[in-house]
């Protein structure tokens, strides 16, 4: 951990942290590159203490625990971290946890009665013994969610990026003793489901006394008519954040339907590589610009032009060794994971690369269309894109293609809608200017 806060303070000794955008793209960036990349760093460890079947029972876990988060939070978050005053935002997120408690409630439900294996193209017999903890997870993660928001809002990201360094220590510290134990996948499944308490135990600690102090002169009558008044916007909000997330998601669905569990473990150890820490930078810069963007959009909108500019220039910037190390991925990916199991993910970490590249440029800034209301753009733009992933991962099965393929085909298909967003993207922005 010294270690840690030694590279963060050079990191503030090298940029003029003058501007609150810098500050807190420094604050989250720091601290949550740290909790990302622990994961990856341990990742030839954990890969000869789990099989890739494992990581495969994991990734379809995650899959449907993600799809289910979003469902329960219906992107309340971004309600709140969008609202004008803190009275508001403090209703929306009263409102949001109600919600979040109540959609718990109903998977337990599901998962006790079994309902669930009315969705035919989900392998449900790799997941059938652990599909009690989805409803437990779901609610840890869609408190860390919805606290997170309220912070996003006062631009103190802190306390975020303290909690994810937290919950990413929890979560490997958890899953090396699961993987010593030999647990399996339960070691995988266990560790995440603690470890998302484990990071909103301390975003509450954080919040609690704003809550306390916004939340007293909350009434019954007036949150009633709060949800009113937001459940259009929640709706339209909030059903692009499933497909959004079902977009993402889904293709580690489909790959458990047409490949093995080993295959989908393959993909899903890749993705994480791929994109763990290189998400944290550009998750950094999304919240940053998201708090940023928000004074500027309506005060300063040529402001808000260059600050687009320079950030998209960055990105892609980034993207670059991004890139080069995916595209290197077969030969040294077996090497460092163990070459009998693992050898053949290497090529489905190279097929990625035109989707991680146009993620990592277009997905930051794209929280100008949440803020200039463009919401519904958005939402048929992931509409769009999951047909897109179902119809790639139907056609492959259909054909009997190979995973790299698959994963190639997808990838493209996910660079071609990325652009289209970063160029509605800018657009927006021009126009404001």
């Amino acid at each position: 951990m010294e270690m840690f806060y030694g590279w963060r303070r050079k990191l503030h000794a090298r940029f003029d942290a003058s501007s609150r955008f810098k500050k807190n793209f420094l604050k989250v960036a720091s601290a949550s590159l740290f909790a990302q990349a622990l994961p990856v760093l341990v990742s030839p460890i954990m890969t000869r203490l789990y099989s890739p079947h494992d990581y495969g029972v994991l990734a379809l876990f995650a899959a449907i625990l993600g799809v289910a988060v979003a469902i329960a939070t219906m992107r309340f978050d971004w309600l709140v971290a969008a609202a004008h005053t803190e009275k508001s935002a403090a209703y929306i997120e009263v409102i949001g946890i109600l919600y979040l408690l109540l959609m718990s409630l109903a998977y337990f439900g599901v998962s006790f009665f079994g309902l669930h294996h009315t969705i035919a193209f989900v392998d449900w017999r790799i997941i059938d013994p652990f599909l009690w903890l989805v409803p437990v997870a779901v609610f840890g993660s869609g408190l860390h969610t919805l606290f997170s928001g309220w912070f996003v809002r006062a631009a103190h990201l802190t306390p975020v990026a303290r909690a994810r360094v937290r919950q990413s220590l929890a979560v490997v510290a958890l899953g090396l003793i699961g993987g010593i134990y030999s647990l399996g996948a339960l070691g995988l499944i266990g560790a995440t489901v603690l470890g998302a308490f484990i990071g909103v135990g301390g975003l509450y600690r954080h919040a609690r006394n704003d809550l306390r102090r916004s939340l007293a002169n909350i009434r019954a009558l007036a949150l009633c008519a709060k949800a009113r008044a937001i459940r259009r916007r929640v709706l339209v909000s909030g059903s692009t954040g499933i497909i959004n997330v079902s977009g993402l998601l889904l293709p580690a669905i489909m790959i458990s339907h047409h490949f093995s569990a080993v295959e989908l473990g393959w993909y899903a150890l890749m993705y994480r590589l791929a994109t763990g820490p290189v998400s944290t930078l550009t998750g950094a810069v999304g919240q940053s610009f998201w708090g940023e963007a928000r004074s500027l959009a309506n005060s300063n909108p040529k402001a808000l032009q260059a600050l687009f500019e320079r950030t998209s220039s960055r990105l892609m910037l980034l993207s670059i060794p991004v890139a080069i190390a995916c595209l290197a991925g077969p030969w040294y990916v077996g090497l460092i994971f163990g070459k009998e199991e693992w050898s053949g993910a290497g090529e489905v970490l190279a097929a990625l690369t035109p989707f991680i590249v146009a993620q990592i440029i277009a997905s930051p800034l794209s929280s100008v269309i949440t803020i200039m209301r463009h919401e519904r753009w958005l939402f048929f733009w992931d509409l769009a894109r999951t047909l897109v992933v179902i119809a790639i991962f139907s056609a492959s099965g259909h054909y009997n293609i190979g995973l790299t393929t698959a994963v190639l085909s997808y990838a493209i298909g996910m660079a071609v809608m990325y652009a289209l967003l970063f160029y509605k993207t800018r657009r927006i922005i021009v126009s404001q200017g």
